[in-house]
């Protein structure tokens, strides 16, 4: 059974004192030994629970001495505490968040804005620049026709259309002569290269017919095409006389 009371006398130099029974008034001896916490010291007039028990002199004593207002407010203490430490690491969350919202805020519009102003402003200038060539196109075009109809005089106001498009016909002419233009050097270089594939493919055959084997006379040559072969290509032939180019000229199985 736990009894209650305060603690009525401490004498800290021998570490005992006596606890007044509130229920009996009775004063009971408390060692230091049976408190539950000994630093700090006891004070006069704490309140305390306690059991009872016999002591060594056959005397009532307290045993498991427990503070009661001193444990409440160190508990208090110690919430204040807790509750201080969590305010202070929510206002710490809260301003890092706030930090990380307004850059993810100025470095979004940061960019946007800077992109409307960039890429448009590029592509106006390819769609200026294309508009004014067209334009300048069009009025050298127009000029051109309207100088080589009127021969250097006025033109009437209600011939302008016609002109312009005379001008048009002349724009469209230029371009299909371009176009013919390009059209021919490709089929030219086709031609020559399909030409010289012929050629290459020709000599090949040839190469590859004929070989050097030390003949040199047209008595030796089985046609016109070997001889003209061994003549330009091998080496000590006796079958071109004049130089020039055409050998057994004299042989008649060929004239």
């Amino acid at each position: 059974m736990r009894h209650y009371g305060t603690i009525a006398h401490w004498n800290e130099a021998r570490k005992f004192g006596a606890i007044l029974e509130e229920y009996s008034q009775k004063e009971v001896f408390a060692p230091l030994a049976a408190f539950d916490r000994t630093d700090p010291p006891p004070t006069v007039g704490e309140r305390v629970s306690f059991e009872m028990t016999v002591g060594r002199r056959n005397r009532d004593e307290a045993a498991d001495i427990r503070y009661m207002d001193r444990f409440a407010d160190e508990e208090e203490d110690g919430f204040q505490a807790e509750a201080s430490d969590s305010i202070k690491k929510t206002a710490l969350t809260a301003f890092i968040a706030g930090l990380i919202a307004f850059g993810g805020y100025y470095g979004y519009h940061y960019v946007a804005e800077n992109s409307g102003k960039i890429i448009p402003h590029q592509q106006n200038e390819v769609i200026v620049k294309q508009v004014a060539e067209q334009i300048h196109a069009d009025r050298q075009a127009w000029k051109a026709a309207v100088s080589g109809s009127g021969h250097g005089k006025a033109v009437k106001t209600e011939s302008q259309p016609q002109e312009k498009a005379k001008a048009d016909d002349s724009i469209g002419g230029r371009i299909m002569q371009l176009f013919n233009k390009e059209e021919s050097r490709y089929k030219e270089e086709s031609h020559y290269k399909e030409e010289s594939h012929y050629k290459e493919e020709s000599r090949y055959k040839e190469e590859s017919r004929y070989k050097c084997d030390g003949r040199q006379y047209c008595s030796e040559m089985t046609s016109l095409d070997e001889a003209r072969y061994f003549v330009k290509h091998c080496p000590n032939t006796k079958m071109d006389g004049d130089h020039d180019g055409e050998p057994c000229e004299s042989d008649s199985r060929w004239r």
